[in-house]
């Protein structure tokens, strides 16, 4: 999971600058969606676990660096 992060961290960025943040949370979602199926498959077959890593590894990209700019552009001084 943290080495799909670390190869594609730069790669997905540009990505999400292309796409806006909001679209990008939107892909993210669908991703964190697919991980979960894999870990619910799982019991199937263990390379489903190794597809759940790969999926997870995107999702923290498209997702959660997104998610937290949101937050820092929206969030007011005050309540911080």
């Amino acid at each position: 999971m943290r080495l799909v992060t670390l190869l594609t961290i730069f790669p997905l960025s540009r990505f999400t600058r292309a796409i806006g943040l909001v679209k990008s949370m939107f892909i993210g979602n669908l991703l964190n969606m697919g991980m979960y199926l894999a870990l619910y498959m799982a019991n199937t077959s263990a390379w489903f676990l190794v597809l759940a890593a790969v999926l997870e590894g995107f999702v923290m990209t498209l997702y959660w660096v997104p998610y937290h700019t949101q937050f820092v552009v929206h969030a007011e001084l005050k309540y911080l």
